[in-house]
């Protein structure tokens, strides 16, 4: 066994905190991202047609964003697929989210909210669409590359305002989801 050496250890650690600071300093501010987004959804309704409870599903899409040191505006258009959806329609989603970003570092935690358009339910056939209100809480990572950064985040889509003649059946477009983004 080696004997502990308080030198090494002090070198370690300062040589850890520099590349940390390093790479703090080097995450890129006012730049313009483009990427996938795939998600795990839970909505909170029942069917169109039968009203069975709505179950878990799954989605993607595009999520494009614009992200200063600070501040973040992200735009997403996302499709998906809910269990027990007896119209095999696919509910989508575009929401636009401005957002704050706590931390300046390579991985960074944010909060963002905005708009949010949705629909479910065949177009036309007593479709449920609407606009609300999209929140999300995530975790920026590998914030000091300009291509190949990820991110994670937990997202509640809720309807605001009813539109189109489903309206009745607006309560099914509530949903939340685990999304995981890739930004090229």
């Amino acid at each position: 066994m080696t004997p502990f050496r308080p030198r090494s250890a002090l070198a370690v650690v300062v040589s850890t905190c520099l590349a940390w600071s390093e790479a703090r300093s080097q995450v890129p501010g006012g730049h313009f991202y483009a990427g996938l987004t795939v998600e795990r959804v839970q909505p909170f309704g029942y069917s169109l047609i039968t009203h069975v409870r709505l179950g878990g599903g799954s989605g993607g899409g595009l999520y494009f964003s614009y992200e200063l040191r600070r501040f973040l505006v992200g735009l997403e258009l996302a499709s998906g697929s809910f269990a027990h959806d007896d119209t095999y329609s696919q509910p989508w989603l575009f929401a636009l989210r401005p957002g704050v970003i706590l931390g300046t570092g390579n991985i960074a935690p944010y909060v963002a909210a905005g708009y949010a358009g949705m629909a479910y339910g065949a177009l036309g056939d007593d479709a449920a669409n609407g606009t609300g209100l999209s929140s999300e809480v995530g975790l920026l990572l590998f914030r000091s590359r300009r291509t190949m950064r990820a991110s994670v985040a937990l997202q509640y889509n809720h309807p605001l305002h009813d539109s189109g003649t489903g309206k009745g059946n607006i309560e099914q477009l509530s949903w939340a989801s685990f999304a995981v983004r890739m930004q090229l």
